[in-house]
């Protein structure tokens, strides 16, 4: 997000920034958030709420949700120019307090519960649910073609809150312990699914074995019957390539 914009000014008389996305004005202590009324020369000032839940501040802008201090760091405090995921930390541990110099941008590391794994930003458990900042993730293997109007079966995936598309088997092999097997050991390592369920991604369900192993092979055959099937099911009045593969 960006506080700056070409056809608006970037700070009002009293010093508050412009959140141009919104056009609404944010002061550093965050108590302060306006917005122009139109043809007037008066501004409208808006009085946060609390989330019962988090115990933050937010404020409504056309049916909108939006966090104080999200908005404070939006138009004040950029976040670190460096990759990986952030989060904002109040320093004072009270999440109203959105005073500018109260907040930081701290690095978001997942913590499990028990049963629980890590892998990168995000968390799987035992039944190979995966949770990103606490946000069960939906796990599909299917994406539209819009330019030839297909339903197609792809690697399993999911989109974070980021929007980004992420692997699940990427996920999964991020996690260590999760599958049976010693890797390292094997010249060809796979991931078999023992019940060739590819969507199901469970810790009992995946062991590692050689890629020309006679199980995996096996799992492979029956895997390109059931996205020949899917495709198929979902396609019932197109002819599908056949030569798209899973």
């Amino acid at each position: 997000m960006s506080c700056y914009n070409d056809y608006l000014p970037r700070t009002d008389s009293y010093g508050n920034r412009l959140f141009f996305e919104r056009g609404i004005y944010v002061s550093k202590s965050g108590q302060y958030i306006t917005k122009p009324k139109p043809g007037t020369s008066y501004d409208y000032y808006y009085k946060p709420k609390t989330d019962k839940q988090t115990g933050r501040e937010y404020i409504v802008n056309n049916g909108e949700r939006l966090y104080v201090d999200e908005l404070v760091a939006a138009c004040f405090l950029p976040k670190p120019p460096n990759k990986g995921r952030y989060k904002l930390r109040h320093k004072d541990g009270d999440p109203k307090n959105s005073n500018l110099t109260n907040l930081e941008w701290v690095q978001a590391i997942p913590t499990p519960a028990a049963g629980q794994f890590v892998s990168g930003y995000y968390i799987i458990d035992e039944n190979g649910n995966i949770f990103d900042e606490g946000d069960q993730m939906y796990v599909t293997d299917l994406q539209y073609d819009s330019d030839k109007d297909l339903h197609v079966t792809v690697r399993p995936y999911f989109e974070d809150n980021d929007r980004r598309r992420v692997h699940v088997d990427e996920v999964v092999e991020g996690a260590k312990g999760y599958i049976a097997g010693d890797k390292s050991a094997l010249k060809n390592p796979a991931i078999l699914h023992k019940n060739h369920d590819r969507l199901d991604y469970s810790k009992d369900n995946l062991q590692w074995v050689e890629q020309d192993s006679q199980e995996y092979q096996d799992y492979k055959d029956d895997e390109k019957q059931y996205v020949r099937n899917k495709n198929n099911t979902m396609n019932p009045t197109k002819q599908y390539p056949s030569y798209i593969q899973p």
